[in-house]
């Protein structure tokens, strides 16, 4: 059922956001729809060979067998569409279901997992933290979590540093 919502979503940005990402009630974001624009053969050809450098044979033979016609829109606008879904519509979604408290992460690896089950970037930590400012567990995961990666990073840089002895 997922995975007939999702070869659905392609087709407008308006059904991408009013559909139900994991649980929870959607969250919605009105804004005009868009629709795949038209593009000549030759274009479409060199978008297809672009995001199979960048995605992969099978990922982009499953985007054309869902028959979205996303395989046809420009790398950039393709880009510039997945941000805007990720930043209007996937973010909220999250906040919103650890507010409704079907999902409520209680340290960094549940936040983690809840976060990577929806295909969403670590990088976004301080976004759901701002958005989640009234949801002091989770603006404390998320804080928790950001602390331990920088100290993460920070060792391994050091390490890196560190004269080896042969």
């Amino acid at each position: 059922e997922d995975l007939k919502e999702a070869k659905a979503q392609g087709k407008t940005l308006k059904q991408i956001r009013a559909a139900k990402v994991g649980v929870g009630a959607p969250v919605v974001v009105e804004e005009e729809e868009e629709s795949v624009p038209a593009v000549s053969e030759a274009e479409a050809e060199a978008t297809v060979a672009a995001l199979k450098l960048k995605l992969g044979e099978g990922a982009v033979e499953g985007l054309i067998k869902a028959g979205t016609g996303l395989e046809r829109v420009p790398l950039v606008q393709l880009m510039e569409r997945a941000r805007s879904y990720y930043r209007r519509a996937a973010l909220p979604q999250l906040v919103a279901d650890f507010r409704s408290l079907e999902l409520s992460p209680m340290d960094g690896r549940t936040l983690t997992d809840f976060m990577h089950t929806r295909g969403l970037n670590m990088r976004s930590l301080g976004e759901v933290a701002r958005r989640a400012e009234d949801l002091k567990h989770v603006k404390w995961a998320c804080a928790g979590e950001m602390v331990t990666r920088a100290l993460k990073w920070l060792t391994r840089c050091l390490l890196a540093q560190t004269p080896t002895e042969r």
